[in-house]
């Protein structure tokens, strides 16, 4: 008999907390729905501070780095890769067809090239070929990384 009590008592006790919790998750699902609507922003706002970095959040070449570049490279700090803020300005990326090379290829472009060698030394690897990169994807994640670092 005071098993079955227990039991029952334990069954009553974990109904009480299950309702209690679904009760409390429809108050929030409920509160968060009449929530009002975020200002929008007008054509007189002024400009945000971050301003440089909204604008490289939405050119295409965010995704583009995201899916091809990201896993080795961030934009400010060295990972498996060097950060790739301002590296128009460093070694021979000015040219943007020794940068449609080097994604394409980077070992046949590193044979003649002394500047990627020393990128070899340092990070003790070769960059990964993108042959599937199209020059307008590489032109969409210089511009990105361009609008990021300025």
């Amino acid at each position: 008999m005071n098993q079955s009590r227990y039991i029952l008592t334990a069954s009553f006790v974990l109904l009480a907390a299950w309702s209690l919790f679904w009760v409390s998750e429809k108050v929030a699902q409920t509160a968060a729905l009449n929530q009002p609507a975020p200002a929008v922003a007008t054509a007189t706002a002024a400009p945000a501070a971050n301003a440089p970095a909204a604008k490289a959040a939405a050119l295409p070449g965010k995704a583009v780095f995201a899916q091809n570049c990201a896993a080795c490279h961030s934009l400010d700090k060295n990972l498996t890769g060097p950060a790739l803020a301002g590296f128009t300005g460093r070694g021979p990326w000015s040219d943007r067809k020794k940068v449609y090379a080097w994604v394409h290829n980077p070992a046949a472009f590193m044979a003649k090239d002394a500047y990627t060698k020393d990128l070899q030394k340092q990070y003790g690897a070769v960059m990964m070929a993108f042959p599937q990169l199209s020059e307008k994807d590489i032109d969409q994640i210089v511009e990105y990384i361009e609008a990021a670092g300025s």
